[in-house]
């Protein structure tokens, strides 16, 4: 529930990485390896961290991840963002969340549903 006492506020998380670029496509985004996707959400968690302590007067209501195609990380990168934000910001319980996807990378397995993203202990 949406907090009356904080100003709202809406988050875009950038991943760049796309399985391939598409020739319409003016974002920053490129292929890479796995070992840049850890390195980049490792920075990307440092940042989510820096970014968090200068927000106490907001509540999150949205968060968009999307870039590139976000869905090329493995599952897990995209839970440890999630678990940073939910730490380091005051995260609305009923806040609209959106993962970027592919339909070509969608596999049952690679989407858990939303809810089953593990949530951040309180502050």
């Amino acid at each position: 529930m949406t907090s009356k006492n904080k100003k709202p506020m809406e988050l875009y998380v950038h991943i760049p990485f796309c399985a391939r670029k598409c020739l319409y496509c003016d974002f920053l985004s490129f292929r890479a390896l796995a070992s840049v996707h850890e390195a980049y959400t490792a920075q990307l968690i440092r940042e989510i961290e820096a970014q968090g302590a200068f927000c106490r007067e907001y509540q999150v209501t949205t968060i968009f991840i999307g870039g590139g195609t976000p869905s090329v990380m493995e599952p897990c990168l995209i839970a440890d963002i999630m678990r940073a934000l939910k730490y380091h910001f005051d995260v609305a319980e009923d806040a609209e969340i959106t993962n970027n996807t592919s339909a070509m990378l969608m596999t049952a397995s690679a989407a858990p549903p939303s809810r089953s993203l593990p949530r951040a202990a309180s502050r």
